[in-house]
């Protein structure tokens, strides 16, 4: 569905993601950027590894979740991504967090990669979510800027 076709009802969330500029092009000031999630096997005393975000790092993740393995991923060099381009992780992004590993948690030096995905954040300017009325359909909200925290 798209704002060239309506739905038919009396109030209209638009709450796109990443693709919510695609829909409203220059209407919206958020930014889609990529991050590339890694996720290492270890064993089930990391289930127990709390989540973590490090500003300075700049890293993030949490230990091992249903399976998964422990997230880690670099928050840092934003770089502009399309929702709809190639899916590839980096690998000198994959090169910072194997460093960032054996710094931060050295009993992962070598854990083995069993994962990785190439994830968008939707920033807004101002780094708040967008909640908002659509300036020229007051039956319509726009919802965006969750950097998939939302």
């Amino acid at each position: 569905m798209r704002p060239d076709d309506p739905p038919a009802a009396d109030v209209v969330i638009w709450a796109g993601g990443a693709w919510l500029p695609k829909a409203f092009p220059g209407l919206l000031d958020i930014d889609i950027v990529r991050r590339d999630v890694y996720f290492f096997g270890v064993n089930g005393s990391w289930g127990q590894t709390p989540g973590f975000c490090e500003y300075d790092g700049p890293f993030y993740g949490h230990g091992e979740l249903g399976g998964l393995g422990m997230k880690v991923a670099w928050d840092g060099g934003a770089t502009s991504f399309d929702p709809d381009g190639e899916r590839v992780p980096e690998e000198a992004t994959l090169a910072r967090v194997r460093e960032y590993l054996a710094r931060r948690f050295p009993a992962l030096t070598d854990a083995p990669l069993i994962g990785s995905r190439v994830c968008q954040y939707e920033l807004t300017g101002d780094g708040h979510f967008l909640v908002d009325r659509h300036p020229e359909r007051s039956d319509w909200w726009l919802l965006g800027g969750a950097s998939g925290h939302g």
